[in-house]
């Protein structure tokens, strides 16, 4: 399909939809995208909630397995998690760049 205002504003054959209709859509699609990303993500916390909340003989368990937990690992592991994504030198060089 060609780019020219005139083609962009013929219909196609088979969904009798030119392609400014399509843009239109994605546009508002993008308009209303922020507010639909917050309403799934409070659904998926909905249902994670209220499958948890069946379960709760299975998670009485829990306090006991924080207290036994050795948090001196914690600090240790979010450090080497950052060194492992720090750029070396040899990344700045364009070999990481061409692997992607």
């Amino acid at each position: 399909m060609s780019t020219e205002p005139d083609a962009l504003a013929e219909r196609d054959r088979s969904t009798h939809v030119g392609a400014v209709g399509r843009a239109s859509d994605r546009s508002v699609l993008r308009r209303y995208w922020p507010v639909l990303r917050i309403l799934i993500a409070l659904a998926a916390l909905a249902v994670a909630v209220w499958i948890l909340s069946a379960h709760t003989d299975e998670l009485s368990g829990l306090p006991d397995v924080f207290r036994k937990l050795d948090w001196w690992w914690i600090p240790v592991a979010m450090v080497a998690e950052g060194m492992s994504s720090w750029p070396s030198p040899e990344c700045s060089t364009g070999s990481c760049r061409a692997a992607g």
